[in-house]
C-alpha cells in the first residue's frame, strides 16, 4: 500500500514522485489530523510552488489565485478544501489521535498483515522543522469562514 494525497485525483499529470501506473486501489482510508499542527506542518509544503498547478486543477484554493498570496491562508485553505473533497468522496474516515494501528489494518482489509510485535520504525522518518504551531486566533485573524470550517 502507498499513504498519499495525491493518489485519491485521477490526473493525467500527477504532482512529484507519486505515480501509480495506472492502477486503482481497492481501500482509500480518509486519515485526518489535528487542525493546527496538520496546517502548521503544510507551511512546509510547496503549497505555492511545485504542486500549485497540480492542486488549482482539483479544489478552488482561491487564495493562491490573490496578487500576493500567503503560504498560511493558502495552506488553511487547502486543509479545509481538501478535507471537504474526502468527506464528499465518502471514504471510511478516522482521527490519527484517536485510532489504533490495528484498526486501521482492519478497515482497509489488511488485518492478516498486522503484526502484534511492531518493527523499529522511527516515527520521525517524516519528521521536518515547523515554525510554532498555529493557535485557533491566528487562524480566525487570517479567514474566519475557513477557520470556522477547520474548526468543524
Amino acid at each position: 500500500g502507498r499513504v498519499s494525497w495525491i493518489f485519491v485525483f485521477e490526473d493525467s499529470h500527477p504532482f512529484g514522485k507519486a505515480r501509480t501506473g495506472g492502477k486503482k486501489y481497492s481501500h482509500v482510508l480518509h486519515q485526518v489530523k489535528e487542525p493546527l499542527s496538520s496546517i502548521t506542518s503544510m507551511c512546509t509544503e510547496p503549497v505555492l510552488g511545485g504542486s500549485l498547478p497540480f492542486l488549482q486543477r482539483h479544489i478552488p484554493l482561491n487564495s493562491s489565485r490573490e496578487e500576493n498570496p500567503q503560504l498560511s491562508k493558502a495552506c488553511l485553505e487547502f486543509w479545509v478544501q481538501w478535507h471537504s473533497f474526502l468527506t464528499e468522496m465518502r471514504f471510511p474516515t478516522y482521527k490519527i489521535e484517536e485510532v489504533e494501528l490495528q484498526d486501521i489494518f482492519q478497515i482497509s482489509g489488511l488485518g492478516h498483515l498486522y503484526l502484534e510485535e511492531p518493527l523499529d520504525i522511527s516515527i520521525k522518518s517524516n519528521h521536518r522543522g515547523h515554525r510554532p504551531k498555529f493557535s485557533w486566533q491566528e487562524l480566525y485573524t487570517m479567514d474566519p469562514i475557513l477557520a470556522a470550517k477547520a474548526w468543524e
